[in-house]
Formats: structure tokens, sequence, C-alpha cells
């Protein structure tokens, strides 16, 4: 019996709109954003759409911090109730988090070699003089 579904498209789509954020965070285009050292944000993205994919993080320095991402169809109230999706006041996002330790050099990418988010995460741009 031939599949009725369509088959499942691999592309590139942006990270979405900055929904929350600190009030001195700047964005360029394309959503890439400059962190001075010490500084602690939390930014939410939003999609305005469920997909099924996974991110691709592109950064360089930032030896000694910690970059925590964590990964939600819909952020929640209490007692775990979502509510309506489009209202983000005072609800939290509770999900699967990684997290990534950048080690300061240049032109890292970390993105999953497979599977879901919080399943299978990797380093995928390895300079040669790097030790991991």
């Amino acid at each position: 019996m031939p599949d009725a579904l369509p088959p499942m498209e691999y592309r590139k789509v942006p990270a979405g709109t900055v929904v929350r954020a600190p009030s001195d965070a700047a964005f360029a285009p394309g959503g890439a954003g400059l962190f001075p050292p010490k500084t602690k944000a939390t930014i939410l993205f939003d999609r305005k759409e469920l997909m099924i994919g996974y991110p691709r993080l592109s950064f360089s320095g930032g030896r000694g911090a910690r970059v925590r991402m964590s990964y939600r169809e819909a952020l929640i109230k209490d007692r775990f109730s979502k509510g309506n999706r489009n209202e983000i006041e005072g609800k939290k996002l509770v999900g699967l988090t990684d997290l990534v330790l950048p080690d300061g050099g240049g032109g890292r990418v970390f993105e999953p070699s497979g599977g879901a988010p919080g399943v299978s995460w990797s380093w995928t741009s390895r300079p040669p003089t790097s030790r991991w």
C-alpha cells in the first residue's frame, strides 16, 4: 500500500521571533546576538508553529560560559497547564534541556548528530588543533 503522507522535508528555518529577552539585548537579523562576559540572559523564541526539528547554535569565544537550551511545545502555568499558547506572561518553560560549555575557540557549531533534542547531541565542528 503506498504511503499517503508526503515525504519528510529537511530545510533550514529561522529560529523564530524573540518574544522575551532582557531590555538591553540586541539581535542582528537572523537571530545573532552578542553577549558581554558575565552576562546572564534568558531569551525566548517563538516559531509560531509546531515543527519537528533541532537547533543549530553557532558561536565563537565564551570560554567558561554556560549556554543552556530548553525545548517545549508550549509554556506552562501552575499545575502544568498550557492554556493559550500565545500568552506568555506568568508562564515558564519546563522541558528537555541541553548544556553547551564553550571552549573559547572560534567558529564552533553545536547541533544534534541524530535523534531528538536531549538524546544525541555532539560537536560537529572541531578545529584540528583542539583537544576534546
